[in-house]
């Protein structure tokens, strides 16, 4: 007598580990463009902090919003 379950077709990744996934995507994104605004633009460490924190929300929204749209 076989107990085993069947193999799914597809195997899908949970919503929670594709959020952490794109979280942390969009932090790696944000210290990039944080280092490269104090580096290249000559702006201050505040403002440099300020452009990271600006790309982490643009892509972490996009991040999303790509999720939800491929999830339907």
């Amino acid at each position: 007598m076989d107990r085993t379950q069947p193999h799914p077709d597809q195997a899908r990744l949970s919503k929670a580990i594709l959020v952490t996934l794109i979280a942390l995507f969009a932090v790696i994104v944000a210290l990039m463009v944080g280092i490269y605004a104090s580096r290249v633009g000559d702006v201050t460490l505040y403002e440099a902090s300020g452009a990271g924190g600006g790309a982490f929300i643009a892509v972490f929204t996009l991040g999303m919003l790509t999720l939800g749209y491929l999830r339907e």
